[in-house]
């Protein structure tokens, strides 16, 4: 048994990894979270056991007990664990439902969006046009627009394996599972960000199937009503942290992008959407 901690937002999580198959899958799989090991567990406990095709994940905290057949399952459902405990109990800052990516000069963008709009999926674009990842899930940002994200392996849905297919290194694996499907950055060719990233810009996506691709500043109205619509812990925070959310699309540019699959996207996308972040256009 080993226990390995990790903290947000001063939320401390022990993972009691209980099997060596259990440490050989997680360990690798969560290298962007920055677990270091501990003696005895600390804050909340998430437990995982087993072995393929029979992994066990008790959280306490919520009452669960998990059996599940797919190593993808177990990592999608550990790192939601995670997720849920940090947004839930964080109060110094913001917790925003978004990826997030970080150019080259050290600029991010937030992208902020409802499951379903192709939010991991154009996280996996953006990470293999060069952009340094942050996260697919959960930003965490203070009012000074610093922010960091828990960095899980990036979730990709069986409907969207087939369009981040082109963008994988060979010889690279996904993670399978029924729930979700584990990216890593490497696999992406990309790596890490660092994390306290300065915001640079605030970008929402949406895939539609046939749909034209659209790039466009939109207002601060309009991107405050969108930004509080993925703000996770606003019980937590005074106003319901309306007035920061609005303070940080006032002083960020803030866009829309609606498009109809990556074929879609002008083949300089990935340079427009830099300058875009660091402040060019």
């Amino acid at each position: 048994m080993s226990n390995w901690f990790l903290e947000y937002a001063n939320v401390g999580i022990t993972l009691v990894i209980e099997s060596i198959e259990a440490k050989a899958l997680v360990l690798p799989a969560l290298a962007g979270l920055n677990l270091t090991p501990c003696e005895r567990p600390q804050g909340i406990a998430i437990t995982v056991n087993g072995h393929h095709q029979k992994w066990q994940l008790i959280d306490p905290e919520s009452d669960i007990n998990q059996t599940l057949t797919k190593d993808g399952d177990l990592l999608y459902h550990l790192t939601d664990r995670i997720v849920y405990h940090v947004a839930n109990k964080t109060e110094g800052c913001h917790c925003l439902h978004a990826a997030a990516v970080a150019t080259n000069q050290g600029a991010a963008a937030i992208i902020p969006a409802e499951s379903g709009a192709g939010k991991s999926s154009f996280t996996a674009w953006l990470v293999a046009h060069g952009f340094h990842y942050i996260t697919d899930e959960l930003v965490l940002i203070n009012d000074a627009t610093k922010l960091v994200g828990i960095a899980r392996p990036i979730q990709i849905k069986t409907r969207g394996l087939l369009a981040i297919k082109p963008l994988l290194r060979e010889n690279e694996t996904i993670i399978f599972g029924d729930f979700a499907n584990a990216v890593t950055v490497s696999a992406l060719g990309g790596q890490f960000a660092t994390q306290n990233q300065s915001l640079g810009a605030i970008v929402f996506p949406n895939y539609s199937k046939g749909a034209e691709f659209l790039f466009k500043q939109i207002t601060s109205a309009d991107a405050g009503m969108r930004l509080m619509s993925n703000h996770v812990n606003a019980r937590n925070l005074e106003g319901h942290g309306f007035k920061g959310i609005m303070e940080t699309v006032r002083n960020n540019p803030c866009y829309s992008l609606e498009y109809g699959g990556f074929d879609t996207l002008p083949p300089d996308f990935a340079e427009t959407f830099a300058n875009t972040v660091n402040g060019r256009c």
